[in-house]
Formats: C-alpha cells, structure tokens, sequence
C-alpha cells in the first residue's frame, strides 16, 4: 500500500560512512553535561490537552539517538524484537510484583497479561501495547529520558569500537547489542519519526492519578503531559510509532508477522497482531512439567 504523509526524510548512513559517523559522534558529542531544563507551555494537540512539560534529553541520550537513528543497524527490523523484549519485561515485573507482594497492590486485575501489536495504515503509525506495570511521570523522565545505567557508557565504547572493524562487526543485527545494554526503546527512533509512549501506572497508590504521555521526534527535547481523554489507555504502557517514509513497510501486517515469528515466536506471554494471537510456541519454561515431553 503506498501512503503519502507529510513526514521528514532522514538521510541513512550505512557501511563504512555509518561507522565514521559512529566515532564522529562518539569523539564528539559529549561535552555537554547532565542536565536537563524545563519549561511550560499551553498547547493544544490531538494526544494533549493540558499543560505540556517540555524537557531536554541527558547529554548521553542524546548521543546514542543519534547513533541509533543514522547508522546502529543495516537491518531495522530489531527494532521490533527490542520493544517486544520490553513489553516482555513490563509485564514479568507485574507478575513479580503481583505474587511477591501484598504491600503494592495493582489496578484492573481482571486484564489478563498481553502484547497487542496494531498497524494503521491511514495515520502510518504501528503500536506495541502492553499490559504490564506502566509509568509513572517521574519513572518517564528516568527511563526515558535519560540512561542512568553505567552500561550505557560501555555500549557507547563498544560501538565505537565496531566503528574501527569494517562493515558487520556489533552492527550486525544478530549481535543484538542494543538489548544488551538495556537501552532498547530507542531502537524505535530507526523507523520513526515521532515516537509516543502512553501509559498508566499498574499500582493502586496511583490510581488517581490520569494516564500520560511521552512524546519525542529523538532530536533533542521530549514532552510529557497528560493524554486526552478520548485515547483510551489501560494499565501498561503503549509505544505509538509514526514511521518515517523509509519505513512505510512496517505497517503491512505480513510482514510484521514475520518478524515477530522470527524473532519473538517464544515470548513467555501472548502476543496479537491486529487482534489475532501470533506466538503460536509455548516458552518451555512457562509450561507445567508434567506437559513437556522428554
């Protein structure tokens, strides 16, 4: 299906180009410190209707959006399996949580534990939903915001590292050196550009409190407010990605299948594509004993 919408083209850098971009970036971009600044505004959106907190990303966040949006792999499909992979993680904590602790109760214990994908093809948008533990505003601007885990500066080292190899080495997508060090979510900002996170929290101590959203083009800023009253959201989180031009491709429901089954056809929890369920493979680890055959 051909879609024309008014977005931004990037230029993609590959090959030995992506890997000077690589150390440029890394050689480069770090002499600003940590900080982050905030300012108010009103502004009036289709996601947004109250006051929009507009906030910088950590220096080091910066960095590595720029790595990972021009030049971290030749093959962007991963993108896929990183936020898949997390959705995985959102909701293991819930579970945790849920069986571990009588302290933290949580919301809408009846919604049974899934990720639902949905493609659109009129607004070119691709959505990976779950139903796990949500953010709150603080954990946003932490997880999202910045990287707080001393692994990000390894990550940095070892793909500036790879930069000296030649084409392949930790580009190759098989490496998976972005879930390696915990900073997948922003695998999502190689085929989008736009990228909002809506979520609410899964605790019952934050029950009052409305559901937000995460909004950023991965270019400097990112804004956090409160979503709109028409957008439905339930307890998880869900990651809007308004794909680039380039990467149209991602909203054909075949072809997101088949990287789902490639790459996510074991994950511990159901999974859906547009309503209907996709991993059709049981983890082992999740089935009764009794179940598994020798």
């Amino acid at each position: 299906t051909t879609i024309t919408r008014g977005l931004r083209r990037r230029r993609r850098i590959s090959g030995k180009d992506g890997d000077r971009k690589i150390s440029h970036i890394v050689k480069n971009n770090m002499a600003s410190s940590f900080f982050s600044t905030t300012t108010n505004s009103e502004e009036k959106d289709t996601t947004i209707t109250t006051k929009k907190e507009s906030l910088e990303f950590q220096a080091e966040t910066r960095q590595l959006l720029d790595i990972v949006t021009h030049s971290l792999y030749t093959d962007r499909e991963v993108f896929l399996r990183e936020l898949v992979s997390n959705a995985s993680d959102a909701l293991e904590k819930l579970r945790h949580i849920q069986v571990s602790s009588s302290e933290n109760k949580t919301i809408q214990q009846d919604v049974p534990m899934s990720i639902n994908i949905t493609t659109d093809e009129t607004n070119g948008t691709l959505t990976i939903s779950d139903t796990g533990i949500g953010l709150t505003k603080e954990e946003m601007i932490d997880n999202l915001g910045t990287i707080a885990k001393s692994g990000s500066k390894d990550f940095i080292k070892q793909l500036a590292a790879s930069g000296q190899e030649g084409d392949g080495g930790a580009l190759d997508a098989s490496r998976g050196i972005i879930g390696k060090f915990g900073v997948g979510f922003y695998s999502a900002f190689m085929v989008g550009d736009k990228v909002e996170v809506r979520s609410r929290s899964a605790y019952e101590k934050n029950s009052s409190q409305p559901p937000l959203v995460w909004s950023s083009e991965g270019v400097g800023t990112y804004d956090i407010s409160d979503l709109s009253p028409d957008i439905k959201q339930d307890r998880g989180t869900s990651i809007v990605i308004h794909l680039k031009d380039d990467f149209i491709e991602y909203i054909d429901e075949k072809r997101i299948e088949s990287i789902l089954k490639k790459y996510s056809n074991f994950v511990n929890f159901p999974i859906s594509l547009n309503g209907a369920k996709v991993n059709t493979m049981e983890a082992i680890w999740s089935m009764d004993p009794k179940d598994i055959d020798d």
